[in-house]
């Protein structure tokens, strides 16, 4: 996406550079006034950074003249620089988040970035108005060597340069683009940049739940992890409302289940009225999301398929998932919810502790994830290519509150052994997950075959073909379970385990 043809030199001044002073430095004096407007910037990117995780910055810049609709992104990936035109109607350019595509089109940059960002929505992370300067650059024989342009930033405050000035030059600027360079670097105030603004813009990423310290105590751990969690639910809670992509749901809804999980297996560090009182409000959210996030996974998986008889089926799915996202979003809004979540900030802001909150946290995470393995372990012995479904997703409850031990504790578990059972239990989970997903998805793609039969002979088909091919994933999961199972089960993760509990541990 970058013009290689073209150098580009970078500047930014934590004060205001006077126009006259860039000037003289640019010895554009003699040309008249370079065109000045007001920008507003938004820099965009998704609600988890992936773009700035990938190493790319996206702004989004729009011009406030009156005249114009112009507006562009620029994109910075590592060293190069790149700007297309941005599609996006003035009328819905204050919406929460669009699509890469809504801004973009259906250029090469949708098809670089579109990978790296998914089916996530784009969010104005961070936005900045500034007054924009632009100024043809020519050589001493009066030849087009480039373009500068420079921005003054209105509204300064904080730590964020006032005055940014980015010199583009073509391929054979000469003697005149080396002594700019020479001029630009010698210039006291003036320091090297690259990106633009977007450096200097906050990157942080979305909230999560950080591990425990080996150092706390067991109770103000379990308290921080529980702020954290909560953290999590409120910061997607605007875009479930808004519904701009599947993901904050899904965020919210595994915040909640390990919230759940937190306050069953290591909960009685807390005093046990208000723990009891959450574990059902968590209880109460989890169900709450379920039938929306069902749909979501199906409504993915199968419109991944291409097959175009089954239109009518994924349409009438979205409209349910439109229904169903419309009674979660009351809910979420209600007053029992929001009382949900303040009963939680309640217990992980509580002060005191339980005699065995006093315990240090290496203690209990040792012999809590000792006592969760021996409890999935019973469960996963017992289990072979014919058990019935139920045996499936009791183990992988348990293999998920498992593994939400080990990530909340993973400074106090972690070695060689900690690290074999978290992989071993993430290949396992991955079976079991694409095992009860598919059984989901079947029973929700039967509720449509009234409607398939009223569509005609070509809809009954394609719901045919969608249910057998949730049908021969199902089975591969299931096959691809049981080398897992025994691996789950090897001698030396037993040993982990029991010793993790304690001595007093019997032997599996």
């Amino acid at each position: 996406m970058a013009d290689r043809s073209r150098t580009q030199l970078e500047f930014t001044s934590s004060g205001l550079v006077p126009e006259a002073t860039i000037r003289d430095l640019l010895q554009v004096s003699g040309q008249g006034p370079g065109a000045a407007e007001v920008v507003d910037h938004r820099w965009v990117d998704t609600f988890d950074r992936r773009l700035h995780r990938a190493g790319v910055t996206l702004l989004i810049s729009w011009g406030r003249r009156p005249a114009g609709d112009r507006a562009e992104i620029e994109g910075v990936d590592g060293t190069s620089a790149w700007s297309v035109p941005c599609h996006l109607p003035r009328s819905r350019r204050n919406e929460r988040g669009w699509r890469l595509e809504q801004l973009l089109g259906e250029g090469p940059a949708t098809l670089i970035l579109g990978p790296l960002i998914a089916e996530r929505a784009l969010l104005p992370i961070a936005r900045l108005r500034v007054r924009r300067h632009t100024i043809s650059l020519r050589g001493p024989r009066g030849r087009a060597v480039g373009e500068a342009r420079w921005e003054e930033r209105l509204g300064a405050r904080g730590e964020i340069p006032r005055t940014w000035l980015r010199v583009t030059l073509l391929a054979g600027g000469g003697p005149y683009a080396a002594e700019l360079r020479r001029r630009l670097a010698g210039m006291e105030g003036l320091q090297p940049s690259s990106g633009g603004w977007l450096v200097w813009l906050d990157p942080v990423g979305a909230p999560r739940a950080r591990p425990a310290d080996p150092s706390e105590p067991s109770a103000q751990a379990v308290r921080r992890i529980l702020a954290d969690l909560l953290g999590v639910v409120v910061a997607n809670e605007p875009g479930v409302l808004a519904d701009l992509d599947v993901e904050f749901l899904h965020d919210l809804r595994v915040a909640v289940r390990r919230a759940r999980s937190a306050v069953k297996l290591v909960g009685d560090c807390l005093p046990g009225v208000a723990v009891a009182r959450l574990a059902a409000d968590l209880r109460w959210m989890g169900d709450l999301t379920t039938p929306t996030r069902d749909l979501d996974v199906l409504l993915q998986a199968l419109s991944s398929t291409g097959d175009a008889a089954a239109e009518p089926l994924l349409r009438n799915l979205a409209e349910r998932r439109g229904e169903s996202w419309s009674r979660l979003s009351t809910q979420i809004r209600s007053p029992r919810w929001k009382t949900a979540l303040r009963r939680w900030g309640a217990v992980a802001r509580g002060h005191g502790a339980s005699i065995s909150g006093d315990r240090p946290v290496e203690a209990l995470a040792r012999e809590r994830a000792g006592r969760a393995y021996r409890r999935a372990l019973r469960l996963a012995l017992a289990l072979g290519p014919a058990s019935p479904p139920e045996g499936f997703h009791g183990l992988r409850k348990r293999c998920k509150e498992l593994r939400y031990l080990l990530e909340f504790f993973a400074p106090a578990l972690d070695g060689g052994e900690y690290r074999e059972v978290l992989s071993v239990l993430r290949s396992l989970q991955d079976c079991l997950g694409e095992f009860q997903d598919t059984q989901v998805q079947e029973l929700e793609l039967m509720k449509l075959a009234p409607m398939a039969a009223t569509s005609g002979p070509e809809a009954v088909l394609a719901l045919g073909r969608l249910d057998h091919r949730l049908r021969e994933r199902r089975e591969r999961a299931r096959q691809a379970v049981v080398p897992r199972l025994e691996a789950f089960a090897r001698p030396k993760l037993r040993r982990w385990a029991r010793a993790a509990a304690g001595r007093s541990a019997p032997r599996w």
